[in-house]
């Protein structure tokens, strides 16, 4: 989650805000990562959680990459959309 907070930081430069929202049901806990910051483009927004696909000049392309693994060896997905630009981290609860 670190990695989505900071790259949320990075995009809105001077100004603008993050929102972090949790929500919880029955079933899984919601994570929902906000910012006023540019959407992200149509084109690679399905690009973004591969292993070595960056936008950034001195970036790896490892962070979300390693966010999804990680979120992904919980049983959990994570997924971006744009309007506001969020990303959404589902983690399901254990099941006793």
């Amino acid at each position: 989650m670190y990695n989505v907070i900071f790259n949320a930081i990075q995009k809105l430069v001077d100004k603008g805000s993050i929102t972090i929202i949790f929500e919880s049901n029955n079933h899984e806990n919601i994570i929902k990562i906000q910012d006023s910051g540019e959407a992200i483009p149509k084109n690679i927004i399905e690009k973004i959680f591969e292993p070595l696909f960056t936008t950034k000049h001195q970036g790896t392309g490892l962070g979300l990459a390693s966010c999804k693994q990680i979120i992904e060896e919980h049983n959990g997905t994570i997924h971006a959309e744009n309007n506001p630009t969020s990303f959404i981290i589902k983690i399901p609860k254990e099941v006793n």
